[in-house]
């Protein structure tokens, strides 16, 4: 029986959805690299927002290899589209769960456990 997918966080999903290099007409007769929504957060994380390849791991619920997989794998597809004259899609993936930008899952300070509120001290 094989190991159950594990759900990959992602923060964003890009509006725009292809990119294909000026002077040609449409996606017709263009070849054009696929992205995963996945690959995108990946990219958006380390090269966009300037995280770390750890921080970026945790946040996308994924192990620092797989991270760094990723990352080679969409900067691949990039640099294969800009030198080569591709197009670029985006295509969703199945095993994502999507929590927007700026909210965690909840492993912050929660209520009652920050500094100054006395709790779990000795006051005066």
């Amino acid at each position: 029986m094989p190991r159950p997918i594990k759900l990959r966080t992602i923060g964003y999903i890009p509006t725009v959805k292809n990119f294909i290099p000026t002077g040609t007409e449409e996606c017709q007769g263009i070849t054009c690299n696929s992205l995963t929504t996945v690959e995108i957060e990946a990219i958006r994380l380390k090269d966009h927002l300037g995280l770390d390849q750890i921080e970026c791991a945790e946040y996308m619920n994924v192990s620092r290899p797989t991270f760094a997989r990723i990352l080679v794998s969409a900067r691949t597809k990039i640099a294969d589209s800009l030198i080569n004259g591709k197009g670029i899609s985006i295509n969703e993936d199945a095993n994502t769960e999507f929590i927007p930008h700026g909210r965690g899952r909840g492993q912050g300070r929660g209520r009652g456990r920050g500094p100054g509120n006395g709790l779990g001290r000795n006051t005066k």
